[in-house]
């Protein structure tokens, strides 16, 4: 508990510093803005930069914007505060390189990052923003009624997508590539952890001449993800056959007739 009051102290000392110093010896150079992908890590870019010899880096801690308590903090080289076991320096012991990793990225981590450093030769800090993009799931399609659609009846066309981030959009084509997306309908569900279920809905008359139709989910740059093809299964329609025997016992008869 002392030790970590100890910490606090240093930390707000080293927020005073950083505001009222104007000539700075030591400076953090940091990537502004971070792309991450759903899932996958994020790696924060910091390093220290000197004007003179190099210099010990005494403290290095990173917070969210807003937030009262660290993210993660090394002093002297130990691990002082971990908020969660997916963060840390991406490459600890580096007399220079301060970079956060942010581990399995979630769209919750997005969001802006401090980084405070504190050295043998002066102090220093900067903001980077995190943003978090989640690709959609491969699109699944369906139909009502499922089966023996019925020519010249109404039908609706279904296409689900998940999981994405930010809101996409879905695009309905016929059987020659024709645009149906105006007479669509799509809503949008915000999940738990902040990403996003597209459902598109496209209703229509059925026509066995055009049975083929497909859907494409698109993100929010309309650059597409996945693309799905439903062909509609029509009813059979009922074809009476002729009777082979009863076809020869009328040739029969009318040979009789002739004759």
């Amino acid at each position: 508990m002392a030790s970590f009051i100890w910490f606090l102290s240093v930390v707000f000392y080293a927020k005073l510093m950083c505001a009222e110093s104007t000539d700075k010896l030591v400076s953090l150079d940091c990537q502004g803005e971070i792309h991450g992908v759903y899932g996958e890590d994020s790696l924060l870019k910091c390093s220290v930069k000197s004007s003179g010899d190099p210099v010990k880096i005494i403290m290095v801690s990173w917070w969210r914007t807003g937030e009262d308590t660290p993210l993660f903090v090394v002093s002297n080289g130990e691990i002082v505060q971990q908020k969660d076991q997916r963060f840390s320096l991406a490459h600890p012991g580096s007399s220079i390189d301060v970079s956060f990793l942010v581990k399995n990225t979630k769209r919750t981590d997005e969001g802006k990052y401090q980084c405070q450093v504190i050295t043998d030769s002066g102090e220093d800090q900067s903001v980077i923003s995190l943003y978090v993009i989640a690709t959609y799931s491969q699109p699944d399609m369906s139909s009502v009624p499922e089966k023996d659609i019925v020519e010249d009846t109404e039908i609706t066309l279904f296409c689900n997508a998940s999981g994405g981030y930010p809101v996409g959009m879905v695009h309905w084509y016929g059987v020659f590539g024709t645009n149906w997306t105006r007479s669509a309908v799509t809503t949008v569900e915000k999940t738990t952890d902040k990403r996003v279920n597209l459902s598109s809905k496209y209703t229509l008359r059925a026509s066995s001449s055009f049975p083929t139709y497909r859907c494409s989910v698109l993100n929010s740059k309309g650059v597409e993800e996945g693309k799905a093809e439903l062909h509609l299964p029509f009813r059979e329609q009922s074809v009476k056959a002729t009777d082979p025997e009863k076809g020869a016992l009328n040739v029969i008869r009318m040979q009789r007739i002739q004759t």
